[in-house]
């Protein structure tokens, strides 16, 4: 079973998510927050880890 990639842009709703390049996690702490690309590597998917 694979996980649900969320990418930038996407108000993927409050939780932490973990880019899919690197180990840099983002903590979403509101539904109208969105996903980003990431600061350190610049990807821009990002699965659900919490």
């Amino acid at each position: 079973m694979s996980e649900k990639i969320y990418v930038s842009g996407d108000k993927p709703g409050i939780g932490k998510y973990k880019c899919i390049g690197c180990p840099y996690i983002v903590e979403i702490i509101s539904d109208d927050e969105e996903l980003e690309a990431c600061p350190m590597c610049g990807i821009e998917e990002y699965i659900k880890v919490e």
